[in-house]
């Protein structure tokens, strides 16, 4: 997936100094090993390390627009998701550095039926904001979509 802007002029420091490739790839693979770890601790049950990742200012979407009113909501969401979570039969993930200390990600899976009640594949598409701190890379923004995947 690409974003195509005519009038973007490519990532920038806070200092106006345009990033470089390896800063670029050193951010992202930095958000990367974020969001695993962040899976990892979900498909665990490990909800204070899943909150740990987000700032305490965050902005939590769901589908249909629906805001998520706390954080505190988000945390008790992750403690009563049916484990074990189920794997995804597609995933893409795209990481797109603002600056040194700005990014966002679009993190898109399928998954198939869980079992006999549900007949269609869902696909949830996670847009996240992230902001580096003192603390590291806290998400800032946070949107999930889930819906049906339409047949062909």
């Amino acid at each position: 997936m690409e974003y195509p802007r005519s009038d973007y002029k490519g990532p920038e420091s806070v200092t106006g100094q345009k990033l470089s490739g390896d800063q670029r790839d050193t951010i992202k693979a930095e958000l990367r090993e974020i969001r695993k770890n962040r899976y990892k601790a979900l498909e665990e049950g490990d909800c204070e390390a899943v909150m740990e990742t987000f700032d305490e200012d965050v902005i939590l979407y769901t589908t249909r627009g629906m805001q998520v009113p706390s954080t505190n909501t988000l945390f008790n969401i992750c403690q009563n998701l049916p484990r074990p979570l189920p794997r995804p039969v597609m995933e893409e993930e795209e990481v797109h550095v603002i600056s040194e200390d700005a990014a966002w990600t679009v993190h898109v899976m399928e998954f198939e039926p869980r079992n006999s009640e549900q007949s269609v594949t869902r696909r949830e598409v996670v847009t996240l904001v992230w902001r580096k701190t003192n603390d590291g890379w806290k998400t800032i923004h946070f949107h999930a979509s889930l819906n049906p995947v339409p047949e062909n």
